[in-house]
């Protein structure tokens, strides 16, 4: 045979080629991955929905005797049939020589674990808030649950007393209150503050954060049939004593509700004073917060008449002295110029006059804008002499002026004296463009 003719056998082959071999690999691999994803899969450490809390609202404020009260409301959910009958919220709370003593102190009270993902308001309460937020904001912020994005209040009321009001629209004040946040950031009589926006804001002494305000108000109940017949017999004296007990009115039960309204200026971190609704208006319009804003204008000449408008788009600048003399010496006393346009609409008008001439509308147009540039005024001066913080923002439009090391080592320090001596002066110029439609033609000119 030749060796043309011959067969050769290859003899290099692995015996890790072999079929069997590469199954066996195989399986071993896979037999690897389902052991580690079920090592270090994210459900080692799950607990049934029955065992956990979910926080919804969370309240801080100081005792009598110094110690710091966090309140907490807790949602219960449950898996069962029977849960819809349970109680859905459970108020709680504890005190402590800090807010960690005090988290502690309140899941020794809790059959269920705290879980502060769902926190939706943050109620402090005045005492505690006058004193000084950092305890409160260096807990929270270091809180890999908590949300940054919950709402934060200031109340003057009993913190828990706050969270006990039950109304109608909500099982919770917890969900309640986040509700109405809503509404009344889109009409402006209260900030939009979140605590993302805390923490950013609170340690810039020219950016001073105003935070909403939440109260406790009185209101009655509508009587049903039955209660208004028994009330009518009392009037007419078929009926004696008062069988109402505590909180009751006569002999209507009255209740508590939560306002909110208003808002807290702060100083760092440190509640300084309050602001009405209106007050609270012109600062968000000077810092371009303001989303619509709807007043009483008085008409001039007349005996009560009244028009009622909306601001739904303004625009605010700040114009502040050149450059080269925005130093320590040359702000104090410098002036500068809070300049506001923007666009009215008519809702309602109370009136003979009914603004469609062009006199007319430019009279509406200039007796709106000085009603504005009034307010403005008055804030200013409550904001330098009163409270004795920036809350228009005006220091951090110097900030973003001049170096960093000329801000942090020279003005900072010192900008709270400083803005108490600059001369601001508001400008507004707002336009009436919108008159809506009227049933009464207009009156011919003389």
């Amino acid at each position: 045979m030749t060796a043309d003719n011959m067969d050769y056998v290859d003899v290099s082959s692995d015996h890790g080629s072999h079929p069997l071999g590469r199954r066996l690999t195989v399986a071993a691999c896979v037999l690897c991955v389902v052991i580690l994803v079920f090592a270090l899969g994210g459900c080692w450490d799950a607990r049934d929905i029955d065992h956990i809390g979910f926080i919804m609202g969370m309240g801080v404020d100081e005792s009598d005797d110094g110690k710091i009260v966090v309140w907490v409301q807790m949602a219960l959910p449950s898996s069962g049939p029977e849960g819809a009958a349970n109680t859905p919220a459970w108020l709680g709370s504890a005190a402590g020589n800090t807010m960690m003593d005090a988290m502690s102190a309140l899941r020794m009270k809790s059959a269920k674990t705290l879980f502060r993902g769902h926190v939706k308001v943050l109620v402090i309460g005045e005492k505690i808030a006058r004193k000084g937020l950092t305890p409160i904001l260096d807990y929270l912020a270091r809180d890999s649950q908590f949300r940054y994005n919950s709402w934060v209040l200031v109340t003057s009321d009993p913190v828990g007393k706050i969270f006990e009001v039950e109304a109608d629209q909500e099982n919770m004040a917890s969900s309640y209150i986040n509700l109405m946040m809503r509404h009344a950031t889109l009409s402006s009589v209260a900030p939009q503050s979140r605590f993302r926006d805390l923490l950013s804001t609170a340690a810039e002494p020219g950016d001073q954060p105003v935070l909403a305000r939440v109260s406790l108000v009185k209101s009655e109940p509508e009587e049903e049939e039955g209660e208004q017949d028994e009330a009518q017999q009392g009037v007419w004296g078929q009926r004696t004593g008062n069988e109402g007990g505590k909180g009751k009115k006569g002999d209507v039960e009255t209740k508590s509700d939560i306002e909110i309204s208003g808002s807290a200026a702060l100083h760092g971190d440190l509640v300084v004073g309050w602001l009405d609704p209106v007050q609270t208006a012109m600062v968000l319009m000077a810092r371009n917060r303001l989303k619509e804003y709807s007043f009483l204008h008085m008409v001039p000449g007349t005996e009560g008449d009244t028009v009622g408008v909306k601001v739904l788009h303004s625009r605010a600048t700040i114009e502040l002295p050149p450059r080269h003399k925005m130093t320590r010496t040359g702000l104090r006393g410098a002036e500068v110029r809070i300049r506001v346009t923007g666009c009215v609409y008519i809702e309602e008008v109370m009136s003979e006059e009914q603004f469609v001439s062009i006199e007319a509308d430019r009279n509406l147009s200039r007796g709106v804008s000085d009603q504005i540039e009034a307010e403005m005024e008055s804030l200013i001066e409550i904001a330098q002499n009163r409270l004795g913080t920036d809350i228009f923002g005006i220091g951090e439009a110097v900030r973003r002026c001049i170096s960093s090391d000329v801000w942090e080592d020279e003005i900072a320090p010192i900008w709270r004296d400083i803005f108490k001596e600059i001369k601001i002066i508001p400008e507004v110029s707002l336009k009436v463009e919108r008159q809506g439609t009227t049933m009464t033609s207009p009156r011919p000119q003389a």
